[in-house]
């Protein structure tokens, strides 16, 4: 095997080299997106250590990770081949705190889901995983849209307080209504959680149906609630972030 590895490794780096000014940043970001899985089965990526989170109790431990690939091996597996001999591959929180990797093999199917979590925040974290109580801290939505290279990236968007307390208005308003809406008008799914996005849970689905939004409510009783003319000011903003990424609308320099 490490034979094998090491003539694709030469092979691989002539290839790099007949490519050295036009592949530096490909080469770059393999390394950033490089994970070692050492021999105490923890992971190490940009300097820190991650351990793995074995006992989960809590329904709210849904990491929201971001579209940024990791891709873990064994130590003697060089960054030219990461993306193929990997033995874990998956994504990791926006504050880099907690991972979500997926087994390589392809006799793993479907692939296991593992965690892992950073050392500096591990007891914090694995403690509240067995806690079903967590404090909602934040309304999130989060959003797909492609860069400006063309690749596909991820964002969130953290909703403000007069926003936070919109939404919560709206839910928590008496008229209700037993309707359901084709799920490509939802134009977002609003979670709470923590700050870190580590435990959230699914607070409301946002709908736009002919120029007037309905919020969904994925906490309670699944009731649908209009949000009243004079809130659409306030959620047209608060939609901003997704539709200026996604190119739908100019953002406003002045």
């Amino acid at each position: 095997m490490k034979r094998l590895l090491k003539t694709i490794t030469i092979i691989l780096s002539l290839i790099l080299l007949c490519s050295l000014f036009t592949g530096c940043n490909e080469l770059d970001e393999m390394k950033a997106q490089h994970a070692i899985l050492n021999e105490d089965g923890n992971v190490i990526f940009n300097g820190s250590t991650y351990l793995p989170l074995e006992t989960i109790n809590s329904n709210n431990f849904n990491p929201n990770t971001v579209s940024e690939t990791v891709y873990v091996t064994e130590e003697d597996v060089p960054v030219l081949l990461s993306n193929l001999f990997s033995d874990y591959y998956g994504d990791i929180t926006a504050d880099g705190s907690v991972m979500k990797l997926y087994s390589s093999s392809l006799r793993d199917y479907p692939p296991t889901i593992m965690y892992f979590c950073r050392e500096d925040r591990y007891d914090e974290v694995s403690a509240k995983a067995k806690d079903e109580e967590i404090v909602a801290e934040v309304y999130t939505y989060s959003y797909g849209y492609y860069d400006d290279n063309g690749n596909h990236a991820s964002a969130i968007y953290m909703l403000t307080e007069e926003e936070m307390d919109a939404v919560d208005r709206v839910l928590n308003t008496q008229v209700k209504y037993r309707v359901s809406f084709d799920e490509r008008l939802c134009c977002a799914e609003i979670c709470q959680g923590t700050r870190d996005q580590v435990f959230m849970y699914e607070k409301a689905n946002l709908y736009l149906v002919d120029g007037t939004y309905w919020l969904k409510d994925m906490d309670g009783d699944y009731v649908t609630h209009e949000v009243p003319e004079e809130l659409t000011a306030l959620f047209d903003k608060m939609m901003e972030p997704k539709l200026i990424a996604q190119g739908f609308l100019e953002e406003d320099v002045a």
